[in-house]
């Protein structure tokens, strides 16, 4: 199913998709679709789970993360907490 969509863009957006069209030999309405598929591609591999697989003898290890020389006491508190959660650590 297809909607009719109007929009209204800057100049330069509209002659970038227009040049874009017109190198490649495509619709207007392609090249715009083709963008958003990307982009949705995009967002969904950014929301994709990370697995993490571990060596079965590291099971019940608990690694150290290392402080960068310039991190602050809350940028390190922060990564910590990732860092913990990666690992399904407390």
């Amino acid at each position: 199913m297809s909607i009719v969509l109007t929009l209204n863009l800057p100049e330069a957006a509209a002659s970038f998709l227009s040049r874009r069209a017109a190198a490649e030999h495509r619709p207007l309405a392609e090249v715009v679709e083709a963008i958003l598929l990307r982009e949705q591609a995009l967002e969904a591999e950014a929301n994709r789970p990370v697995s993490l697989v571990a060596a079965p003898e590291l099971a019940g290890a608990r690694p150290e993360l290392l402080r960068d020389e310039d991190e602050t006491e809350a940028e390190f508190a922060a990564r910590q907490r990732g860092f913990n959660a990666l690992l399904g650590l407390p």
